[in-house]
């Protein structure tokens, strides 16, 4: 990445951090994206393998595989359905993999609406509503209200939720967009100064904040 911003001279830190973020911001929040994903998968990974026998995990094994072979709108199916169901983690898993595969074929409002209902959903729990708002705003990063979006990762920038740093490194992506540096400047050092923070997540920040200093 350090060769990336090598590019970067004194003029486009001083006047062009528009451009800057047309051309590199995508690769920002595809890293945060990659960091959410892991998580997700991870906890869907072993929900999966505590209930192997269900019928729920029957079913969400079958969605995926329908996915991976490129059998979209079969897995999109499968998903939908088991997401109307009411038992265990598996609906929830299936919301989120429906909201990514209707990303993935364009119809990036549909999976906006699916994201945001679950951010709405008491009921899930804090991780899910606090993942779907991750993914919700990654997805309009390019397209949204910066200031809107930044507002709606407020909350779960505070010390203690389990997508702070990941809410913390969009928020600053969203104020370089809007050429709000200083404001990036400080959430970036709230990464850089935390010392547990994902290392990976420290080095990002450090090297955007040379930008902005």
């Amino acid at each position: 990445m350090s060769d990336i911003f090598r590019e970067v001279d004194e003029e486009v830190r001083r006047e062009h951090y528009g451009r800057l973020w047309k051309r590199y911001g995508k690769y920002v929040i595809g890293i945060a994206a990659v960091i959410v994903v892991a998580v997700a998968g991870y906890q869907g990974w072993t929900h999966w393998r505590q209930s192997a026998l269900d019928d729920q995990a029957a079913a969400y094994a079958q969605a995926v595989e329908l996915a991976e072979s490129g059998q979209t709108q079969a897995a999109l199916e499968r998903y939908t359905a088991l997401a109307d169901k009411d038992l265990g983690g598996y609906p929830t898993l299936a919301r989120f993999q429906a909201a990514q595969l209707r990303a993935e074929q364009g119809d990036v409002a549909g999976a906006l609406a699916a994201w945001d209902g679950i951010a709405s959903d008491g009921s899930v729990g804090q991780i899910w509503q606090d993942l779907a708002t991750i993914f919700s705003v990654m997805h309009q990063v390019d397209t949204g209200d910066a200031a809107a979006l930044e507002s709606r990762l407020q909350p779960l920038m505070q010390p203690g939720r389990p997508f702070a740093i990941t809410a913390i490194e969009l928020s600053a992506t969203l104020a370089l967009k809007q050429g709000a540096n200083q404001r990036a400047a400080e959430l970036l050092r709230q990464i850089t100064d935390n010392a547990q923070a994902p290392q990976a997540a420290r080095a990002r920040a450090s090297q955007l904040l040379r930008l902005v200093q």
